[in-house]
């Protein structure tokens, strides 16, 4: 604004300034020109009136210094006279305009210009009483040469009038935008401070559009914060971007899961961000499709990328791309494949040999001796099938949410007194000595639950013992938690099954878990169970020296 006020001042200066040089010089060169015509006029008179006394013509070259070209021309146009050239070789001027004139009225006036002199010639004409015309002449300069010589002088007039314009407009700008300049800077006081009542209504509605510009802008403000925290905070990785693949928004979830360094990725290019190729095949599927998606594998972790198009009034605005975490889902499913992998195998084996033994003997292949044998060999796997189907139904009933209804409070020694009396056959046969220890400890718990996980534990310590090794079970409180022990001096678990022990058909030993008629889901029923009542598992365990799993119960379950 102040530079448009300031350029239009100094032009309307420089505009005045030429127009009135130019009307300046016109009148000038008139004013000029009528002096030129007088002064011709008076001196011709002069010399027309000596021209009567004179004796000859060639008297007049006398005057010829005072600048003047004399000429005297016959009735009929022939020249008798000129000062400065030689009357018989010039033209015959009855046609020249000032002589016309002269003729006609006594009096004649011409300018002409002189193209080898570039200069114009002014003459004056006076008819004498014989009859002949004394023409007097003198040289000026024209218009343009006048404008040239006071060129300079209009030049650096010109040149101080422009400062003087600048310099005025300047100081008239800032006087004239101070006071908005002032309602600009405070616009809560923008009617008070207006000095111009002309902008008095122009400031009302300035004043009422910034307020609402400055509520829908903390609005705004308000919205992208809680985006920002939500994206900011989200477990899964986000990233906003436009049609152009350049990153508008992306959140540090997306950078840790992709294992891509921190930085500031907004407005660079996706491949600045990250180069995996699956990411870039999933973009480049949602830009041909509209949706794109792929499982990837970063550092061990099993990601699920998810790209779509985003748009706006039908027209393709952005992509919006989420990674998600889903290692624990893949487990999950993994472990979901694998359990019914291995429930069909666990099942179809006994079913078989019941099926194999029933089939011979009914088409009387069995000797009448060895039926009892085949018989018992029956029963034990259907028995062991009846066990298998037991534990998976237990399980299927653990992965239920527990009901607290069935939880009392129990004494745990009287409940592992009754699992030890109830192993103690099966520890004789195996050649095992069970034996259990503790003070009396009471828990919050499903008894049930409680007896099937005591069960378990040490059914599992005799199954994996040596002949003649031992079975201890424990009972005490530490640190205000209720621990359960079960230590033997067993074949142990290698160090890399640790982790896997307590899985679902997980066994360390296959061929000695099908002699011992183990199913496999022991400990993986210790783990629900445990877990249901927010208990703890520890496990230790050496090759070839023993085993110790311990249970701690939380105070809040121990009473």
């Amino acid at each position: 604004m102040k530079r448009r006020i300031n350029l239009w001042l100094c032009l309307t200066g420089a505009i005045t300034l030429v127009l009135t040089a130019a009307l300046t010089l016109g009148v000038y060169y008139q004013l000029f020109l009528n002096q030129v015509f007088y002064d011709l006029k008076t001196d011709g008179i002069i010399l027309a009136e000596s021209y009567e006394l004179l004796d000859q013509p060639s008297e007049l070259v006398r005057y010829k210094s005072s600048g003047f070209r004399i000429t005297v021309i016959a009735p009929d146009g022939s020249v008798e006279y000129d000062t400065n050239a030689d009357a018989d070789g010039m033209d015959n001027h009855s046609n020249r305009p000032e002589v016309e004139q002269a003729e006609q009225t006594g009096e004649g006036t011409a300018v002409r210009h002189s193209d080898t002199i570039h200069r114009d010639v002014y003459y004056f004409a006076q008819r004498l009483e014989d009859g002949s015309v004394l023409r007097v002449a003198r040289e000026a300069g024209n218009i343009f040469s006048v404008f040239i010589s006071a060129l300079p002088f209009l030049i650096g007039l010109a040149a101080v009038i422009l400062l003087a314009c600048f310099l005025l407009a300047n100081r008239l700008t800032k006087r004239i935008v101070r006071p908005i300049d002032a309602m600009a800077a405070d616009m809560d006081a923008i009617e008070e401070n207006t000095v111009y009542e002309e902008l008095i209504p122009f400031a009302r509605t300035i004043h009422k559009q910034s307020q609402l510009i400055r509520s829908q802008l903390e609005h705004l403000e308000e919205e992208q914060e809680k985006i920002q925290a939500l994206t900011s905070n989200m477990s899964e990785g986000f990233l906003l971007l436009d049609m152009e693949r350049h990153i508008l928004s992306v959140n540090r979830s997306a950078a840790q899961l992709l294992a891509v360094p921190d930085g500031d990725y907004i407005g660079q290019n996706l491949l600045v961000f990250s180069r995996n190729p699956d990411l870039q095949a999933c973009v480049d599927c949602a830009l041909e499709q509209g949706h794109g998606s792929a499982e990837v594998t970063v550092e061990g972790r099993c990601l699920q990328i998810i790209v779509s198009i985003v748009q706006a009034q039908g027209k393709n605005i952005g992509l919006i791309c989420l990674v998600l975490d889903v290692t624990e889902k893949s487990a999950l499913e993994q472990m979901r494949r694998e359990f019914t992998a291995n429930v069909s195998h666990e099942l179809k084996t006994p079913l078989t040999s019941i099926s194999g033994f029933a089939e011979l003997i009914e088409n009387g292949m069995v000797k009448s001796a060895d039926v009892k044998n085949f018989a018992a060999k029956i029963h034990a796997e259907s028995t062991r099938l009846l066990t298998l189907i037991g534990d998976i139904i237990m399980l299927s009933e653990l992965d239920e949410a527990p009901d607290r209804s069935r939880f009392e409070r129990i004494d745990l020694c009287p409940l592992i007194r009754r699992c030890v009396e109830r192993l103690e056959p099966a520890a004789e046969r195996a050649g095992v000595q069970l034996s259990f220890e503790g003070t009396p400890q009471t828990v919050c718990a499903d008894e049930s639950q409680l007896e099937e996980l005591v069960y378990n534990l040490c059914d599992n310590a005799i199954r994996y013992n040596r002949l003649g090794g031992s079975v201890r079970v424990m009972l005490g409180a530490e640190d205000g938690a209720t621990v359960l022990t079960v230590k033997d001096t067993g074949i142990g678990i290698p160090m890399e099954s640790q982790s896997r022990i307590f899985e679902r058909f997980y066994r360390v030993d296959k061929s000695r878990s099908k002699e011992t008629g183990g199913t496999g889901l022991g400990l993986a029923i210790v783990k629900h169970i445990a877990e249901q009542h927010h208990a703890k598992i520890s496990l230790h365990s050496v090759v070839d020296v023993g085993t110790e799993i311990s249970v701690a119960f939380p105070p809040e379950h121990s009473i």
